[in-house]
């Protein structure tokens, strides 16, 4: 294996893979999220509607409690901006990655593949960095 194939498939790759997983990840957990509130919270009303219920007012508030803790949690973590970050560098590490095949794998076409490559790693990684400095001022 030549030092081409050696960083496509340990570094090209796998970052692309890291990133897909992880925008995988944050989208569903998102998701399960905002699904999980939207159906606790549309059964609320329902519920404030039916007094035959023993400990009604408990249910209810458990049920808005319930809510707010999913909805902070979703806040905290931030899991649609991941997700939504994840995907793009997953995508401009293969969108790179397919511009260097249909190039021809020359040389300078692999000098540039890296360059790209490490620039797009970079600026995900400074951008996570500036968030994540910004969420604790």
């Amino acid at each position: 294996m030549n030092n081409q194939d050696e960083y496509i498939k340990n570094r090209v790759i796998r970052q692309q893979e890291w990133f897909s997983t992880k925008a995988t990840t944050s989208k569903k957990r998102y998701y399960n999220i905002i699904i999980s509130v939207i159906i606790i919270t549309s059964c609320i009303p329902v519920l404030s509607l039916i007094s035959e219920l023993p400990h009604n007012n408990i249910i209810i508030a458990f049920l808005s409690a319930v809510s707010a803790v999913l909805t902070s949690i979703n806040l905290l973590y931030d899991h649609k901006n991941n997700w939504l970050r994840y995907r793009t560098t997953s995508e401009l590490i293969k969108s790179a990655h397919s511009r260097f095949i249909a190039s021809g794998n020359s040389d300078s076409d692999f000098a540039l593949l890296v360059d790209k490559i490490e620039n797009i790693i970079l600026e995900t990684n400074s951008e996570w960095q500036a968030s994540q400095n910004s969420m604790d001022n």
